[in-house]
């Protein structure tokens, strides 16, 4: 069950899957089927991927 109030339950191993390190289609692990699938989710918003590349900004400057 995703708890989408609660920050703690937000926390997900993603990658971007491209040619270039800094850039790509932004995948999320599946825990339950052990594989990255893309967020192509109806409510992922611009918002999340504000986040997501926040978080994972100097990682993937590198």
């Amino acid at each position: 069950m995703l708890h989408r109030q609660d920050p703690f339950f937000q926390r997900f191993t993603v990658r971007l899957n491209g040619t270039n390190p800094r850039w790509g289609f932004l995948e999320m692990y599946n825990d339950t089927t052990g594989e990255y699938v893309p967020s192509c989710d109806q409510e992922f918003t611009i918002r999340n991927a504000q986040v997501v590349t926040i978080t994972h900004s100097v990682e993937w400057s590198l």
